[in-house]
C-alpha cells in the first residue's frame, strides 16, 4: 500500500507536464463560454491532427464542457463553432503521451463566417489529474548524446530515478530504479502493450532513439488503468508516418584516439576500441503513383539500427607463480602436510615444498590452464586485454490506417538480435584459457514484439480501443566447452555425459582465479496479450473501463553446477592447532584435497501462468477548479504451473513432499489461488490559481 500526497506549483517556464493515463494516447478537454463567462452548450469542437489529417469532432454539454479522447500524440489544430459566435481556431496544440490538456475557449459574438485565431500557447499546467509523471519528448531522445544510444539513460532525468551499478547480466542495459523500488518493480509498455521480461521485469524490446516519438515515466498515483509496477510505468510510443515524407540517416563513431589508458593498464598500449552505430529511419504516407494516395489515410514508418563494437578490455587475474606451480612455497606461510595429521598436530613440509610425487593427477591436468604471471607480485599478477565483440541489429515497422473518422487501426512489429562474446585468447595454454569461470561467455539475446490496435468511435462520447499483442525473448549463455565432455577427459568422475552438462568441472581456489566452465542458460518467453478499453463521457464524468488478459509461457533450461565444482580454501595445509598465518589454498589444490564439492542437475522447466485484470476509472469534474480521479482495479494471477507437472512442495502438516499432478489448479500448482486483489485509487486536483494546482491521493498498488 502506498499513500502519495504532493503539492506542485507550475510556472510558465516549467519544462514538463503532469499526465493522466490513456495508454499511448492523450486527452484534450475544456469549457466553451461566452464573453460573460456563461457556458455555451451544443458548440462543435473539431480537432485535426496536422500531421496525419485525422479529425475528431465533439459537442459541448449543457455546461459547455467538451472532452476529446483518445487522441493520438501529435500537433493539433482546434476549431470551435457555435451559432451566434465567431469561429475560434487555436493552432499548434502539442499533445504528448498520456497528456490531459485543459484548453478553454471564450467565444466572441459574431457570425460564423468571421474567425478568431488564438495564438497563445497551450497551458503547461494540467489541472485535471492527481497523477504525476514526466514526458521525454522526441527531440531530447534523438539529439541528446547517449552513450550507446540507449534511451533508458534519459529515465534517470526524472525525479526519483536512478541507474544501478552495471554487472554481467544479460539485461544490464535495461536496468533502472524509480522511487527507491527494486529494478524489477517497473512496468514497461510499448505502444500500449506489455514489454516486460518474465523473469526480472525488464524491457526486452529496446527501440532506437530515432524510432521513439516520446516516452512518459509515471511514478506516482497511477490511475486504475495501470497495475503491475510499484516503481514506475514507462510508456513508450514509437513514431508514426505523417502526410509528409521524413527520414534520417546516421552513423556514430567512437574509437580509442581520444580515450585515456586504463589505470591498471599503465605501461602497456591502450586496448583497441571501435564502436560503430549506424542506421536509418523513414516514414510518410503510403503513396503508389496512379494507384493509391494514402495522404490523410494510410501511413508507414520503418527504422533500422546496427551496432558493432570491438573493444579491448583490461582484466587482472591472480595466477600461481612458477614456484607455486612446482610446489615451492618457500618464503610464504608455512605449509603443513595433511598426511601427517595426528590428533591436533601436523608436520611442516620440509623446506615448505610440496613434492611433485604428491600432486593429484586430476589437478595436474588443470594446472596448465593457468598462464605464467606477466606482472610482479602474488596477487593481480596477470594482465590480459581480451577483445570484446558485440553485434546488435534492431528495427521496427509501423503502419497506421484511418478507415474513417470512426475507425482506425495501427500495426507495429519490432525485432532485435544481439550477440556478444569476450574470448579469452590466452596464449600458451591449452583449451584457450579456462580460467575466470564466470566471465566472458558467449551471450545471445533475440527479441520480437508486435501489436495490432483498433479504435472505434461509436459517438463523440463513446470510444473503444482494442489491442492484441505479443512479445518474445530468447536468451542464452553458452559455456566455452560447446558440448565437449572435458570433465571425463580431465579425469573427474561422476559428471553426466550429456550436451547440457558437458564441459569442464569448476575449480575454485581461494585467492586465485577460478578454473573451468560456468553454467549455461537457455531462457525463452512468449507473452500473448489482449485488452480492451471503453471511454464514455457523461456530462462532468469521464468514465473509462477495460480488461486485460495475458498468457505467459516461460521456458527455462539452466544447470545448477551440472558439471560439478570443487573448492579449495587451504584448510588441509594449515596447522590445526593454530590456523592463522598457515597453509595455502593452492597447496590444497596441488594435493587434491578440496574442502567442498558439489554437483547439481539441469533444470528444464516450462512455466505457464495467466493474468486477468479489469478496472473502472471515473474522472469527475466537480467544478471548474476541482477534479476527482476515482477508480478501482482488480487483478487475478493464476498460480504458476509447469507444463509437464515437474513441481514439488513440502507439506508441513504431513511432513511429506507433495508432487504436482494433473487435475485442478491446486493439484498442478501445489498452491491455492489468491482472488482477493482489489486496488482502489483516489486522487484530487484543485486549481488554486492560474499557476498553482494542489494534488493529493491514495492508492493500493
Amino acid at each position: 500500500m502506498r499513500l502519495s500526497i504532493s503539492l506542485l506549483r507550475t510556472l510558465a517556464l516549467a519544462g514538463s507536464g503532469l499526465l493522466v493515463a490513456q495508454q499511448d494516447t492523450g486527452m484534450i478537454t475544456g469549457q466553451v463560454s461566452d464573453s460573460t463567462g456563461a457556458s455555451v452548450p451544443s458548440a462543435t469542437v473539431t480537432l485535426v491532427n496536422t500531421g496525419t489529417g485525422a479529425k475528431t469532432s465533439v459537442t459541448t454539454s449543457s455546461d459547455g464542457l467538451y472532452v476529446a479522447t483518445p487522441l493520438r500524440i501529435g500537433t493539433y489544430s482546434i476549431t470551435v463553432e457555435a451559432r451566434g459566435f465567431k469561429k475560434t481556431v487555436r493552432e499548434n496544440v502539442a499533445l504528448r503521451v498520456q497528456d490531459r490538456l485543459r484548453i478553454d475557449f471564450p467565444l466572441e459574438v459574431g457570425q460564423l463566417s468571421e474567425s478568431v485565431d488564438v495564438t497563445a500557447e497551450a497551458p503547461l499546467l494540467q489541472s485535471e489529474t492527481s497523477s504525476l509523471g514526466q514526458v521525454i519528448a522526441s527531440k531530447p531522445v534523438s539529439e541528446l548524446p547517449l552513450n550507446g544510444r540507449n534511451f533508458i539513460q534519459l529515465i534517470a532525468l526524472t525525479p526519483g530515478a536512478y541507474i544501478p551499478q552495471r554487472n554481467n547480466s544479460l539485461y544490464q542495459d535495461f536496468l533502472i530504479g524509480i522511487n527507491g523500488n527494486r529494478i524489477q518493480n517497473n512496468n514497461f509498455l510499448l505502444d500500449g502493450i506489455n514489454n516486460n521480461t518474465t523473469d526480472n521485469n525488464q524491457a526486452p524490446v529496446l527501440p532506437s532513439p530515432d524510432a521513439i516519438a516520446e516516452f512518459k515515466v509515471q511514478s506516482s498515483l497511477l490511475p486504475a488503468e495501470f497495475g503491475r509496477g510499484l516503481g514506475g510505468t514507462i510508456n513508450i510510443s514509437l513514431r508514426s508516418g505523417t502526410n509528409n515524407f521524413h527520414g534520417t540517416m546516421f552513423h556514430f563513431l567512437r574509437n580509442v584516439e581520444l580515450d585515456a589508458n586504463n589505470f591498471f593498464n599503465s605501461g602497456r598500449a591502450k586496448p583497441p576500441f571501435q564502436q560503430n552505430q549506424y542506421g536509418v529511419a523513414l516514414g510518410g504516407p503510403v503513396y503508389l503513383p496512379k494507384l493509391y494516395n494514402g495522404r490523410n489515410r494510410t501511413f508507414w514508418f520503418a527504422n533500422y539500427q546496427g551496432t558493432r563494437i570491438r573493444k579491448g578490455l583490461t582484466r587482472l587475474f591472480t595466477v600461481p607463480t612458477a614456484g607455486m606451480r612446482s610446489g615451492d612455497f618457500s618464503g610464504l606461510a608455512p605449509m603443513y602436510d595433511p598426511d601427517t595429521t595426528s590428533g591436533n598436530t601436523r608436520q611442516v613440509f620440509p623446506g615448505n615444498r610440496v613434492p611433485s610425487s604428491r600432486f593429484d593427477p586430476v589437478m595436474q591436468r588443470y594446472l596448465p590452464l593457468y598462464p605464467q604471471p606477466n606482472r610482479a607480485g602474488l596477487a593481480n599478477n596477470y594482465i590480459l586485454n581480451p577483445k570484446y565483440s558485440d553485434n546488435n541489429d534492431q528495427g521496427d515497422i509501423k503502419a497506421d490506417h484511418n478507415f474513417s473518422e470512426r475507425d482506425s487501426i495501427m500495426f507495429r512489429y519490432s525485432r532485435g538480435d544481439r550477440e556478444f562474446i569476450v574470448p579469452l585468447n590466452v596464449p600458451d595454454v591449452p583449451f584457450n584459457g579456462y580460467f575466470a569461470a564466470n566471465e566472458f561467455l558467449p551471450q545471445v539475446i533475440n527479441n520480437r514484439g508486435a501489436v495490432l490496435s483498433h479504435t472505434h468511435t461509436f459517438s463523440p462520447r463513446v470510444v473503444n480501443e482494442a489491442r492484441v499483442g505479443f512479445n518474445r525473448l530468447y536468451a542464452t549463455v553458452t559455456p566455452r566447452a560447446q558440448g565437449k565432455n572435458l570433465a571425463t577427459e580431465f579425469g573427474v568422475r561422476g559428471v553426466p555425459d550429456d550436451r547440457q552438462s558437458n564441459g569442464l568441472t569448476v575449480v575454485g581456489i581461494t585467492g586465485f582465479s577460478s578454473l573451468g566452465d560456468s553454467f549455461d542458460t537457455r531462457r525463452g518467453q512468449n507473452v500473448y496479450q489482449i485488452l480492451d478499453n471503453l471511454t464514455v463521457i457523461l456530462g462532468r464524468h469521464s468514465l473509462k473501463m477495460g480488461f486485460d488478459h495475458r498468457r505467459t509461457q516461460f521456458n527455462l533450461g539452466q544447470g545448477s553446477s551440472p558439471r560439478g565444482s570443487f573448492s579449495f580454501n587451504g584448510v588441509f595445509t594449515q596447522n590445526p592447532s593454530g590456523r592463522t598465518g598457515t597453509g595455502n589454498a593452492f597447496g590444497d589444490f596441488l594435493l587434491g584435497y578440496p574442502d567442498g564439492a558439489s554437483i547439481g542437475t539441469n533444470v528444464r522447466a516450462g512455466i505457464r501462468v495467466r493474468n486477468y485484470s479489469g478496472f473502472l476509472q471515473d474522472d469527475w469534474k466537480v467544478n471548474n477548479k476541482l477534479t476527482l480521479n476515482i477508480g478501482v482495479r482488480y487483478e487475478y494471477t493464476t498460480p504458476v504451473v509447469e507444463v509437464a507437472n515437474r513441481m514439488a512442495n513440502f507439506d508441513i502438516a504431513t511432513n511429506q513432499v507433495v508432487l504436482a499432478k494433473s487435475g485442478s489448479i491446486q493439484d498442478r500448482a501445489l498452491a491455492n489461488p489468491d482472488r482477493n486483489n482489489f486496488a482502489p485509487r483516489f486522487g484530487l486536483a484543485y486549481q488554486l490559481d492560474k499557476l498553482t494546482v494542489i494534488r493529493t491521493g491514495y492508492g493500493v498498488f
